[in-house]
C-alpha cells in the first residue's frame, strides 16, 4: 500500500508517458505535462528536462502547465530559460510563473528585467499576447515582478517601486510595493517610512502594516527617528527595535500621550519593568488596563489582591467590551466568591453588548463557581442565540455528576422547560449598575486606592490632588449615583457611541423554544445519557421542521431502543435525505439485507455512500464507476483497505473505463497494483486519446474530479 502525494515505479511512469509529451494532440500533451510532477523527486531530473523542453510547446496550454510545474522544480542553471520565457513568451500565465520560479532561485539575472516591467510593459523588450494588450495583463505581472524584487530584497529597485506607487494607477500595487519595501532592509524601510508619512487613509494603514512585519533589525538606524514621530503607529514601530529592558521603552509606557502606544510599551516592556503593569492599572485608558490586567500574574499580597478585585469590579458594569472581558475572565480566578453575582447582573443586561454577555455566561463554567443549575436555567430565556447556546455548553460540563443537570438539559430538549416572558424591566432596558463591587457586609466603606505609581493607598492619607485618578474616580462614596452604562455598553474613547452603533450584532432566532431544544441537541450531542436519548426521540415527529430535523440526525450517532426501530423505519421513507440518512445508520446498527438494498438505491448520494460502506470489499466494486463522487470514494476506500491485488486491479480497470479520473488518482496514489495497472493500460493507449487523456488526468497531483 502507498501513502504519498507522489507515485511509485517513476521509471515506469516516464516511459509509459514519454509517447503523450510528443503527441500531435495538445490536449494529451498539456495533460501529460500536468502527470510528469506525480514522479516524484527520485526523477526531478527527468521531469526537470522535460519540462523545460515542453515550455517550447507552440500550444499555450501546455507552455503555460509546464511552466507552472517548473516552479518548484527550477534549478539556478535554469535561470536563462526561465528569462528566456518570461521575455519572449506572450502568454500571462507563462510569465507569471516564470518570474514566480526566478524569484524562488533568488536569480540576480533576472533583476534588470523585472525592474523594467514594475514602470512599464517593456514592449522593446518583452513580448505581449497582443500590442496594445488589455491593462489588466500587464498588471499582474507589474505585481508579480514587484513581489519578486521583494523577495529577492532587490534595494536597487526601490526608486521603481515608488514610481509604479505614485503612478495614477498606483493603489493598484500599493500593497505589494509596501510589502517589498518592507523586506529591503533599512534603506527599504526608511522609504516606507517616507511613504507612511505622505499617506492618508487606506493606504496610509496599509503602509503601517507593511512596516508591522519587517525585521526588527531593519529599524535599528531609524531608532531616534522613529521614537520622536508624531505619528503614534511609528513610535510602537520603535519597540520593535528596542530590548525590554531599554529605558526609552520604559518611558513610552510611562508618558506616551497616546494610549495604543502605552499598551504596547507596556507589554514590551514590564518582563523588565514589572512595576509597569501596576501603574497600568490606573491609565486613562481601557486598552493599556486590558495591557496591564494581562501582564499581571498572581498570587498577589493580600492588600493588593482585595484592590485590584474592587477595581475590576467597579470597571465592569461600566467599561467597554475589551476591558469588560478582560475582567471577566479573570473574576472567577481571582475572586470565586464575589464572582457568581456581577456575572450574572451582565448576561441579564440586554444592553451590554453581545459579546460581553457571551463572555459572562462562558466564565459560569468555571470550576471555582460550581454555579447552581437553577441560575442557568433561569436564564436560558435570554434573547440572545450565543448566551443560551453558551450556557448550554456551560451545562454540558455539569451533566456527568449533577441529575440536575441532565434533568434539565433533557427538559430544554424535549421542549418541556418553561420560558417566561421578559420582565418589564428588562424589557425597557432601565438595569442597575451591580453592587458586586462595593464594600463586602462588615467591612465599612472601601478607601483603597491604587495610585499611578501602583502604589495602595487609604484614600484618608492621599492628600488632595488637583485630579482624580480613573481608579479613584469609580470608587466614589455610596451616596454618590453612578451612571447606568448608556445602551449598547460603555463608551470608550476608542470607540464612540457613533461607531458602536454600526456594531449591533445580530443575536439569533426570536422563535425561542425551538432553537433552544435544537442547540441543546446539538451541544448534547455527545453526551451518554438515556434521558437525552428519550427527549430526543420525542421530537423526531415534531411539527417545526428545524427541530424534527435535528432530532433526527443528533439521534443516528446514538444508541436507541429496539422499540424505536418502527419509527426509523417510517423515517427511512421520508421525503428529507437528511432524515433518510438518520434513519439509515440508526438501522444499520442492527443490519438488515432489506434495508442495506434500499440505501444502495436511495435516489441521494450521500445515503447510497454509506451503504456502500456496509458491504463486503467485493460487493463495492459494483459501485466504483457510480456517477457520483461520494459512492466512488466510499467503494475506493473499501476496496483498497481489503489489500487484495486482483479486486484493487479490477477496480482501477472499472474506473478507466468509467472514466472517473478523480478515483483512478486515488487508487493510483494509494495501491501500488492500481499503479501498475494505470501504467500497463496508459502504455497500451497510444491509439485511444480519450482513455489515455482520462489515466494521464488521473495520474497527475491535481485535477478536476469528474
Amino acid at each position: 500500500m502507498m501513502q504519498s502525494d507522489t507515485l511509485l515505479n517513476p521509471r515506469a511512469m516516464l516511459s509509459a508517458i514519454d509517447a503523450f509529451l510528443t503527441s500531435d494532440n495538445e490536449v494529451l500533451r498539456s495533460a501529460a505535462v500536468c502527470a510528469l510532477p506525480a514522479l516524484g523527486e527520485a526523477s526531478a531530473k527527468d521531469v526537470r528536462a522535460a519540462l523545460l523542453m515542453a515550455r517550447l510547446d507552440p500550444d499555450p496550454d501546455v507552455r503555460s502547465d509546464a511552466m507552472e510545474a517548473l516552479v518548484p522544480l527550477a534549478e539556478p542553471e535554469d535561470a536563462e530559460d526561465l528569462l528566456h520565457s518570461l521575455a519572449g513568451d506572450p502568454v500571462r500565465e507563462v510569465k507569471l510563473a516564470a518570474i514566480r520560479a526566478l524569484a524562488r532561485l533568488q536569480s540576480t539575472e533576472a533583476v534588470p528585467l523585472l525592474q523594467a516591467l514594475v514602470t512599464s510593459r517593456s514592449e522593446h523588450h518583452v513580448a505581449w499576447e497582443d500590442v496594445g494588450s488589455d491593462w489588466e495583463d500587464w498588471l499582474d505581472v507589474q505585481t508579480a515582478a514587484i513581489r519578486a524584487l521583494g523577495d529577492m530584497q532587490a534595494e536597487e529597485t526601490i526608486d521603481d517601486l515608488i514610481v509604479a506607487l505614485m503612478d495614477a494607477f498606483g493603489q493598484s500595487v500599493d500593497v505589494p510595493v509596501y510589502r517589498a519595501l518592507a523586506q529591503m532592509g533599512e534603506i527599504g524601510v526608511a522609504t516606507l517610512i517616507e511613504v507612511f508619512n505622505q499617506m492618508k487613509g487606506v493606504a496610509r494603514r496599509r503602509a503601517a502594516a507593511a512596516l508591522a512585519k519587517a525585521a526588527p533589525e531593519s529599524f535599528e538606524s531609524h531608532l531616534e527617528k522613529l521614537l520622536a514621530a508624531e505619528e503614534p503607529e511609528l513610535r510602537v514601530l520603535a519597540l520593535k527595535a528596542l530590548a525590554p529592558d531599554d529605558a526609552r521603552g520604559e518611558a513610552l509606557a510611562r508618558d506616551d500621550p497616546d494610549a495604543d502606544v502605552r499598551a504596547a510599551a507596556l507589554r514590551h516592556a514590564v518582563s523588565a519593568h514589572p512595576d509597569l503593569a501596576r501603574r497600568g492599572l490606573s491609565d486613562s485608558s481601557e486598552r493599556v488596563r486590558v495591557a496591564a490586567l494581562d501582564c499581571l500574574v498572581p498570587p498577589f499580597e493580600p492588600d493588593f489582591h482585595e484592590a485590584l478585585v474592587d477595581n475590576m469590579l467597579m470597571w465592569l458594569p461600566r467599561s467597554g467590551p475589551e476591558l469588560a472581558i478582560c475582567v471577566i475572565e479573570r473574576l472567577p480566578v481571582l475572586v470565586p466568591n464575589r464572582a457568581l453575582d456581577p456575572l450574572l447582573q451582565l448576561i441579564d443586561a440586554r444592553e451590554n453588548d453581545l459579546e460581553v454577555r457571551v463572555a459572562a455566561a462562558k466564565a459560569l463554567g468555571a470550576t471555582a463557581l460550581n454555579v447552581p443549575v437553577a441560575l442557568i436555567a433561569e436564564r436560558l430565556e435570554n434573547p440572545a442565540r450565543q448566551v443560551r447556546a453558551t450556557l448550554l455548553a456551560v451545562l454540558l460540563q455539569k451533566v456527568a455528576t449533577d441529575d440536575a443537570a441532565m434533568d434539565l438539559a433533557a427538559a430544554v430538549i424535549a421542549g418541556d422547560i418553561l420560558l417566561p416572558e421578559p420582565d418589564a424591566e428588562q424589557m425597557t432596558g432601565d438595569v442597575s449598575v451591580p453592587d458586586a463591587g462595593t464594600p463586602k457586609e462588615g467591612a465599612g466603606s472601601s478607601r483603597i486606592w491604587i495610585t499611578p505609581e501602583g502604589e495602595i493607598v487609604e484614600r484618608e492619607n492621599v492628600a488632595q490632588q488637583s485630579g482624580q485618578s480613573t481608579l479613584d474616580a469609580i470608587q466614589l462614596d455610596a451616596h454618590v449615583t453612578l451612571p447606568v452604562a448608556p445602551p449598547m455598553a460603555g463608551e470608550t474613547p476608542e470607540e464612540s457611541g457613533a461607531k458602536r452603533a454600526k456594531r449591533r450584532a445580530v443575536e439569533g432566532s426570536d422563535d425561542l423554544a425551538p432553537s433552544l431544544a435544537c442547540d441543546a441537541m446539538r451541544i448534547f450531542r455527545d453526551c451518554v445519557g438515556g434521558k437525552l436519548t428519550e427527549a430526543m426521540m420525542a421530537r423526531v415527529d415534531d411539527p417545526d421542521e428545524t427541530v424534527r430535523r435535528a432530532a433526527w440526525e443528533t439521534l443516528a450517532g446514538r444508541a436507541v431502543a429496539a422499540a424505536f426501530r418502527k419509527t426509523a423505519e417510517a423515517g427511512f421513507a421520508d421525503s428529507d435525505p437528511l432524515i433518510r440518512m438518520a434513519a439509515f445508520r440508526i438501522l444499520s446498527q442492527d443490519p438488515d439485507p432489506a434495508v442495506l438494498s434500499r440505501g444502495l438505491n436511495d435516489a441521494d448520494a450521500l445515503i447510497r455512500a454509506e451503504a456502500v460502506a456496509h458491504l463486503p470489499a467485493g460487493q463495492a466494486l459494483d459501485f466504483i464507476g457510480d456517477a457520483a463522487t461520494a459512492v466512488r470514494q466510499k467503494a475506493a476506500q473499501k476496496i483498497l483497505t481489503s489489500g487484495q491485488t486482483t479486486l484493487i486491479q479490477a477496480a482501477m480497470r472499472a474506473v478507466i473505463d468509467a472514466e472517473r479520473s478523480d478515483t483512478l488518482g486515488m487508487l493510483a496514489r494509494q495501491a501500488d497494483a492500481a499503479q501498475e495497472t494505470a501504467l500497463e493500460i496508459l502504455a497500451d493507449s497510444v491509439d485511444n486519446p480519450r482513455r489515455a487523456l482520462i489515466i494521464l488526468r488521473g495520474l497527475a497531483p491535481r485535477h478536476d474530479a469528474s
